[in-house]
């Protein structure tokens, strides 16, 4: 496992502003019903082989982008995740220095700033109030590893000229071939559009380059672009990966602290 400690960073509203990479254009949810596709099962389980089953995962993420209207958000983010719903995340500020940690579970995971602030709260309500991004351990697990969502009954499959997409209740994932087998393109899963910015050419076990954006219409406004390396996958956490120490003279942090003070709030970046 990679995931190593940080002197705990200036407040979590230094997170996140930046530019989006340029290069392909970014996905696009193909309109209309599409046609029938009787096939779309079996693409949908090829594409996810390498993915369905993960117990854990972690890696280090470089983040950039816009979060409502800050902009020119910039992290590193050391991650590590299970399918049992633990959570550890390390965010530093581009130089140098942490800017939190968060760690333990779906329930209840603690956020400390290096200003000694204290949140205990779900975690996705966390990422939320930080990002935007109401994902918790299990569905950033399943994001990250490159299936979007987890593996769920298919209710409603179609043909979109070469893309295939299957519909769960998790979302609705679109399917394309590239380096000679079917792959995950792109998820949306309610308000949040997930784009795999793929080679084509390349079957690339974990997707590297992934573009999370928020559908029209959906507030707040999401752009954020990750860069991942470092992935290690069912590899055994030690108990204290998801944990935290407190701080001697905590200061406690409400979720609407955290969100007025991040990129979302007022006083943001």
């Amino acid at each position: 496992m990679r995931l190593r400690s940080w002197p705990l960073g200036p407040g979590a509203a230094a997170l996140l502003l930046f530019s989006l990479s340029c290069g392909r254009p970014p996905f696009v949810v193909p309109g209309g019903a599409g046609v029938p596709a009787p096939e779309a099962p079996s693409a949908w389980s090829e594409a996810t082989r390498h993915c369905r089953d993960l117990r854990t995962l972690s890696s280090e993420l470089r983040l950039s982008g816009r979060a409502g209207s800050a902009r020119g958000l910039r992290a590193t983010i050391l991650i590590g995740v299970t399918a049992n719903g633990e959570i550890r995340l390390e965010a530093t500020a581009p130089f140098g220095g942490a800017v939190f940690v968060l760690a333990g579970e779906a329930d209840r995971a603690t956020l400390v700033t290096r200003e000694h602030q204290v949140l205990v709260a779900p975690a996705a309500d966390i990422l939320e109030a930080l990002v935007g991004l109401a994902l918790g351990p299990e569905a950033l697990l399943s994001v990250l590893s490159g299936c979007g969502v987890d593996e769920a009954p298919i209710e409603q499959s179609a043909r979109h000229g070469e893309m295939l997409s299957v519909r769960s209740a998790e979302g609705r994932v679109f399917l394309r071939q590239g380096g000679g087998a079917w792959r995950v393109a792109a998820v949306q899963r309610g308000g949040l559009l997930i784009d795999y910015r793929l080679d084509p050419d390349e079957a690339v076990a974990w997707p590297e380059q992934l573009r999370l954006s928020s559908v029209p219409g959906e507030q707040p406004e999401i752009a954020l672009s990750l860069s991942q390396s470092q992935v290690d996958v069912d590899v055994t956490f030690p108990a204290e990966a998801f944990t935290v120490s407190l701080p001697a003279a905590p200061v406690a942090m409400t979720i609407e602290d955290l969100r007025a003070a991040g990129p979302l709030g007022e006083r943001g970046p």
